[in-house]
């Protein structure tokens, strides 16, 4: 699989979005009513009077449609493509050039907290609801190397198959030299509870990487019974 690595950095400037608008407006809407209150106080100018009215007005409504149609809209960033990051059976390939075979990895993080079109968990009202799929990070050690890169996500499946087809070549012991706990934090929660992943975690009990209260954990049991009869079924 391939996906795309980027650099993602705040566009405010960015007149097609609407944030923008909503900032401004916001600001000259403040700001007239601010000089309306000067004008009645100390000035008493009736036709600067009409066009500061004239000017919330208009701000007003600049402000309440930009911050409707905010909500709906993806985050205001300026996403630029560094490379590609080519993931196949036996290593990860950067920009077509720095090959990592995985039995060289010896360290390996990957967050993904992201996809493109994700519902934000927290939000602001200067700030749009949906996410552009960018924070995400790979993070690989190999030798005297560290890469790491941010990548784009374009859909929760892209995310979703990454992490399977990742987990995949885990169990087939593909990442010899690796660390057992940052490999099987590549697993997705449901897939840490199939048949091929507990038995890749018992594995790793037995060979006295992982002890057993841990490796039964990262099992995903749901119940004290269940946790019995995984001890008994792997001899742990």
């Amino acid at each position: 699989m391939v996906i795309n690595t980027i650099k993602a950095k705040s566009n405010f400037f960015n007149f097609s979005h609407p944030q923008p608008y909503l900032i401004f407006s916001l600001g000259l809407l403040l700001i007239s009513i601010v000089f309306i209150n000067i004008n009645d106080e100390y000035l008493s100018i009736d036709f600067l009077n009409s066009i500061l009215t004239f000017i919330v007005f208009i701000s007003g409504i600049i402000f309440v449609l930009s911050y409707i149609i905010l909500k709906f809209s993806k985050e205001n960033l300026q996403v630029v493509k560094t490379g590609t990051l080519k993931i196949t059976t036996e290593e990860f390939i950067f920009n077509g050039e720095i090959k990592i075979p995985f039995n060289s990895v010896t360290d390996i993080k990957l967050i993904t907290n992201d996809y493109e079109g994700k519902l934000k968990n927290y939000n602001n009202d200067f700030n749009s609801s949906y996410t552009l799929g960018t924070e995400n990070f790979i993070i690989i050690k190999a030798s005297k190397m560290q890469i790491k890169k941010q990548i784009q996500l374009n859909s929760e499946r892209e995310l979703n198959l990454l992490h399977d087809f990742l987990s995949y070549q885990i169990i087939e012991n593909k990442f010899k030299n690796a660390p057992v706990k940052k490999l099987i934090s590549i697993f997705r929660d449901n897939y840490k509870s199939t048949n091929e992943a507990r038995n890749f975690i018992a594995s790793k009990i037995n060979l006295g990487k992982l002890n057993t209260t841990e490796g039964l954990l990262m099992m995903n049991y749901t119940s004290d019974n269940e946790a019995k009869e995984l001890r008994k079924k792997y001899n742990l």
